[in-house]
């Protein structure tokens, strides 16, 4: 440990602590799992481990490699950071994944009204999502008690369609626009 965590003028490497340098090592492996397909090391991961899902998702399985739980476990510095971009809304789904800025958890807290679990938030995007959607117009004309308005421009009413397409806000969380 000498030399690794000695200071650099005294010809150490600088390391601080090895264990926050090795979670991040970790996390950079995990990281390349997600975006570098080509890989050997991902195509090989992915066909034992993953098979059927994004690196994001996989469990631990059975009897893994001591490489695999090394970047499970660096797998959860992601978690901390990482929120889906919404795009279309096809891939992300609206009550399990972490997509909600500025919310706490990154999660829908209310409760589901009558979707499935697997559902996507680009079916809150529909025709009918005006009447499932409780924006704060809904929730007025429901007899709440509440300034219908956008609460972070304030100008435009706060429907569906503006909490989900025409707010510049929400447009640059869904990927339509730079913020």
């Amino acid at each position: 440990m000498g030399l690794v965590m000695s200071i650099k003028k005294r010809r150490g490497l600088g390391f601080r602590d090895l264990q926050y340098f090795n979670e991040a090592m970790l996390a950079k492996q995990g990281w390349r799992l997600v975006n570098d397909d080509t890989s050997l090391l991902t195509k090989t991961l992915k066909a034992i481990y993953f098979p059927n899902k994004c690196f994001l998702e996989a469990t631990i399985g059975n009897n893994p490699s001591h490489t695999w739980r090394s970047i499970i476990a660096g797998r959860n510095i992601h978690a901390r950071g990482l929120r889906w971009n919404i795009g279309d809304g096809k891939s992300v789904r609206a009550w399990h994944d972490l997509w909600i800025p500025y919310q706490p958890g990154f999660k829908v807290l209310s409760t589901n009204p009558g979707y499935t679990d697997d559902q996507q938030v680009a079916d809150l995007m529909r025709d009918d999502a005006p009447r499932i959607l409780p924006t704060k117009y809904a929730l007025m004309k429901r007899g709440v008690d509440i300034d219908p308005h956008c609460s972070r421009y304030g100008l435009d009413i706060e429907t569906p369609e503006h909490a989900l397409r025409e707010c510049p806000w929400a447009a640059f969380f869904l990927g339509d626009r730079d913020f």
